[in-house]
């Protein structure tokens, strides 16, 4: 996946493809801006890509 903006577009997939596949391989903990509430998950590798995995939401017991 590349953007507009990145200037090595190459690099940039390379990049990304490094990171997910980390965050995905040691199941880190992710939380980003522009991902649906609560914005927080994993990624988890899939066929040739990754998929987003968000946490699970819930209130706490006893709160209202």
């Amino acid at each position: 996946m590349a953007i507009e903006f990145d200037s090595d577009k190459k690099a940039a997939i390379a990049a990304r493809k490094k990171l997910f596949a980390w965050a995905a391989k040691d199941k880190q903990l992710i939380s980003g801006m522009h991902l649906p509430f609560p914005g927080v998950g994993h990624v988890r590798a899939e066929g040739k890509g990754f998929a987003w995995v968000p946490v699970e939401y819930s209130p706490l017991p006893g709160s209202k």
